[in-house]
């Protein structure tokens, strides 16, 4: 298919859903509050754009934004990346402080809103320890891997020939650790959340797989411990109530689940048609969910 035939269609499907979004506005299929029709969102992004929010110009709320995320980035790159190659140069150094990493990490920074504004308030001080405490533990995580995946042979042969620590770190570790320490650093931390399992995908690709576990297995956590109650939460409140009561086809389900994955990754190593089984297995599942009765 030529890039103008793939253009045509790519644009005729974008104006179909978004005559169907027109559609179910104005001829009342769903409400206005719910969901306003694209001349109404527009309307407002006009207004916006134009008179500001709160007397305040949108192009400034923007630029406080971006600079309270960069200035809260590069504290976390600031902070992080020694504290991680500190914890994957000297062992005692990690052993210490694993454990709170590995704690926190998973935890849904969403979650730490409420005790954050006890604690700071609400001002810019809260704000900015919200998008360091996202950054700054995947920093850390990324840059003690990155240390911790260098080739030994190339240490063993610097130590050979005689060089001291400065220089092992300077001549070997930092420049072998660079490329994993960019993927964590730059593509991980910023990208964000929302798109973790593709930087896992980024990551493995570059063969930077203990990255690549640790995004996925936090990225995992994040979703069982935030976005499923609150999922629940949510169906109390448009009245289709949900529990967290899991009966046994869900319990199968899910340590089938534990046994497919433990099966690809027991030997260390992965590929496409270990993956390409993990998906089979996940449409199988969710087919399941669909076809069977009170599943």
């Amino acid at each position: 298919m030529s890039p103008t035939r793939k253009l045509i269609i790519s644009v005729a499907a974008v104006a179909f859903v978004v005559a169907l979004w027109f559609a179910a506005g104005h001829f009342g299929l769903i409400s206005r509050l719910l969901l306003p029709p694209p001349d109404e969102v527009a309307s407002t992004a006009t207004e916006l754009w134009s008179d500001g929010y709160v007397h305040v110009p949108l192009w400034r709320h923007i630029a406080v934004s971006i600079a309270r995320a960069l200035a809260a980035f590069a504290a976390a790159v600031i902070t992080g990346i020694p504290i991680g190659l500190a914890m994957g140069m000297f062992p005692g150094v990690g052993a210490a402080l694993d454990p709170f990493v590995q704690f926190l990490r998973p935890l849904p920074k969403l979650a730490l809103i409420p005790l954050i504004i006890v604690w700071f308030g609400v001002g810019e001080l809260s704000k900015f320890l919200l998008i360091y405490l996202a950054t700054v533990l995947t920093v850390i995580v990324a840059a003690a891997a990155a240390v911790l995946n260098v080739k030994r042979g190339r240490i063993r042969a610097a130590e050979a020939l005689g060089v001291s620590k400065y220089q092992l770190f300077r001549y070997v570790i930092f420049p072998s650790a660079l490329p994993e320490l960019f993927v964590g650093v730059i593509v991980v931390a910023i990208i964000g959340n929302a798109a973790e399992h593709y930087s896992a995908v980024v990551a493995a690709h570059h063969d930077q797989m203990t990255l690549a576990v640790e995004i996925s297995v936090g990225s995992s956590a994040q979703i069982a411990l935030f976005v499923a109650p609150a999922v629940v939460l949510y169906s109390f409140a448009v009245g289709r109530p949900m529990t967290l009561l899991f009966n046994p086809f869900e319990i199968a389900a899910i340590a089938l689940s534990v046994l497919a994955t433990s099966m690809v990754v027991v030997d260390g190593e992965s590929n496409w048609v270990e993956g390409l089984q993990l998906v089979a297995v996940y449409l199988i599942l969710a087919l399941a969910f669909y076809l069977v009765p009170n599943a």
